[in-house]
């Protein structure tokens, strides 16, 4: 003790003074106590502190189901059986704390994804807990950090706290020492041995530039309460930083890829910006917005708290609840969804009422709603028109989207020409993606007008967006139409592009049949045998390239190999295609075998009896060998069938 302290003491206790008698004991035990308050604050040693501190901190690790390493960093206690540690560092898998060479399952008892803090909890007893510093350190004072980097246990170093940052929105505290992979978690703590912080990050392109979480946002996940940190607009601040961050990845549906993860944490931020809210309608209905594209069931809640606590009298709210019954609706099968888009198209329709001059944006979304309603299609035309006339006023060069609804909703409510229309005022905008290339393609092919559907398909190909598979499609548009040159240039597109690229064998296979077919009606027959092949071995079910084979060997007189192409057509078909049993019986009937010829040509005539059947497929062959026998074979057939 302090030898003036002891010296006072001595005089107050027996020489007397002027105080009271009965008031002296008080003063000196205050005293006594007000100096081992001071000693206690004097900052320790290094290894004082290490001692102090180390037996609390311990490195935490995650498994897989099947026992393997997956993260692992430091934790440290912070009351009885409660530890502290980074969210980033539990996010997946089975938490465990390793002791004494045993390890302890851990219960992930709270998170803060926004100040990257988890809260855990052990079913045993183990050290003392630490502290937490009821201010913080000044700068330019010493702080440790106390962690496992490399996994090397209990590791301690120092620096100075340079201050509190504030880094895209979340406070932190920078300090300069030493924070490595497999320290995060741990403790930051002063000169006494106090948590003033947790380590959670430090920049690779800096030198010495670490950070920390401060100890207030430890203290208000303890206590299950918020840090100032965790408003509603920080959140949602932290969920676009997460969104952009995952834009940095692969997507995967693989549920242990960085890309999942990711958009499990964006859901856990969205749940505490759910409370975050706390019942605030501007606030629900900023998160109904952040949260529509991520977590249906969020901005749902969120939404349906609006529209509760307004008492329905917002539209916005109402509107806002519209918008999320529609992306739950994507979530459910065409049962289930029917009553929620019902429901979503009252909130829609009562909000824009209500609205004193409702947006584009209004109509669209009323439309889009009752676009998923087969008995709602004259009202969503309707809408998209609505929603088209204020774009022109409001954003002409955005009308895009609802040019393209209009075409869709068009086509499908079969006004052919309308639908037309609108896909062509779409294309004056250049701004078509081979999507939509690639449906009114579609549309134009049920329509029957190939030629422009080829020619679609070839637009979708050079779009943004577009592939060799556009191409291949071209291809068969093109051929269905007889437009035989356009044809070829697209399926030799197709065989070119789809050589390199990967599943693309059924594309290619197709292209190559298609070439073969084409050739085959040119006389080109040792490529189309060639192209027929390279069908084959693709896709060996293919029986239209065996039909092509078995054409083009006949054709060159080569009977033998004809006949067993045209059963394989026959076998891979199950004999459906009556035009196939022709190839066979004109195959055999080359070769001589009459009888032969005589069944195959009586089994077509059973399976189409049409009259002209048989002179049409012959006028698609006028190199026909022996056609007049053939004719009056086929006649003969006819009479006695």
């Amino acid at each position: 003790m302090n030898p003036l302290i002891l010296g006072v003491a001595f005089v107050l206790l027996t020489e007397g003074s002027m105080l009271p008698q009965r008031l002296v004991l008080p003063v000196v035990c205050a005293l006594v106590a007000t100096t081992a308050v001071a000693q206690e604050r004097q900052p320790l040693s290094g290894r004082a502190v290490y001692e102090r501190v180390a037996d609390s901190v311990f490195l935490v690790q995650t498994e897989s189901d099947d026992g393997e390493a997956l993260w692992q960093g430091t934790a440290f206690l912070i009351a009885d059986r409660r530890l502290i540690t980074n969210a980033h560092v539990i996010r997946e898998g089975n938490v465990f704390l390793k002791n004494a060479g045993s390890k302890i399952p851990c219960t992930i008892e709270a998170r803060d994804e926004l100040n990257d803090l988890a809260l855990l909890t052990i079913p045993v007893s183990l050290s003392r807990p630490l502290g937490l510093a009821a201010e913080l350190p000044k700068p330019g004072e010493t702080v440790y950090a106390i962690g496992n980097p490399q996994g090397l246990e209990r590791t301690i170093s120092h620096g100075l706290y340079s201050g509190p940052r504030s880094l895209e929105g979340q406070a932190l505290l920078q300090v300069s020492a030493s924070i490595s992979e497999g320290s995060s978690g741990g403790p930051i703590v002063n000169g006494t041995g106090e948590v003033v912080g947790v380590a959670v990050s430090y920049l690779q392109e800096g030198q010495n530039l670490n950070f920390a979480v401060p100890a207030a946002a430890v203290r208000a996940l303890l206590f299950g309460g918020r840090s100032g940190s965790q408003s509603i607009e920080s959140l949602l601040a932290f969920v676009k930083r997460l969104k952009e961050e995952r834009t940095q990845t692969s997507a995967s549906a693989d549920p242990s890829s960085e890309y999942q993860q990711l958009n499990r944490r964006i859901s856990r931020v969205l749940s505490d910006a759910l409370i975050a809210a706390d019942g605030k309608p501007e606030s629900l209905l900023m998160l109904t917005e952040t949260a529509s594209l991520e977590s249906a069931a969020i901005a749902l809640k969120a939404a349906e708290q609006a529209v509760e606590i307004t008492k329905g009298a917002d539209p916005q709210a109402r509107i806002a609840l519209a918008r999320a019954l529609r992306a739950k609706s994507l979530q459910l099968n065409e049962d289930e969804k029917r009553p929620l888009l019902r429901t979503a198209e009252n909130q829609a329709a009562t909000g824009i009422k209500a609205l004193r001059s409702p947006l584009a944006d209004h109509f669209d979304l009323l439309a889009g709603i009752q676009k998923e309603l087969p008995d709602r299609l004259d009202d969503s035309y309707l809408n998209y028109k609505r929603a088209l006339e204020l774009r022109r006023q409001s954003a002409p060069d955005e009308v895009f989207h609802e040019l393209f609804q209009l075409f869709d909703v068009a086509r499908r409510l079969s006004k052919r020409e309308e639908a037309k229309r609108w896909f062509a005022e779409l294309n004056q905008t250049g701004k078509a993606m081979s999507s939509h290339y690639e449906s009114y393609a579609a549309f134009l092919q049920d329509a029957g007008e190939h030629l422009a559907a080829g020619d679609a398909y070839v637009q979708a190909a050079g779009a943004k967006g577009g592939t060799y598979d556009d191409l291949c499609k071209a291809a068969g548009s093109f051929w269905t139409d007889e437009n035989f040159d356009s044809a070829l240039a697209a399926a030799r597109y197709c065989i070119e592009l789809g050589a390199t690229i990967r599943d693309s064998e059924e594309n290619v296979a197709y292209a190559h049949r298609t070439m073969s077919q084409i050739l085959v009606e040119r006389g080109v027959y040792d490529e189309a045998i060639s192209h027929a092949k390279q069908a084959i071995a693709i896709a060996p079910g293919d029986g239209w390239a065996y039909h092509s084979l078995a054409r083009a060997l006949r054709l060159l007189g080569r009977y033998d190999e004809a006949i067993p192409a045209a059963k394989n057509a026959l076998r891979v078909t199950d004999g459906k295609h009556p035009v196939m049993h022709l190839e066979l019986g004109s195959a055999y009937f080359g070769s001589g075998n009459k009888l032969q010829a005589t069944s195959a040509f009586r089994k077509a005539a059973e399976l189409e009896p049409r009259d002209t059947w048989w002179e049409d497929v012959l006028k698609r062959d006028p190199q026909y060998p022996d056609r007049p026998d053939l004719l009056q074979t086929i006649r003969e057939i006819r009479r006695s069938s």
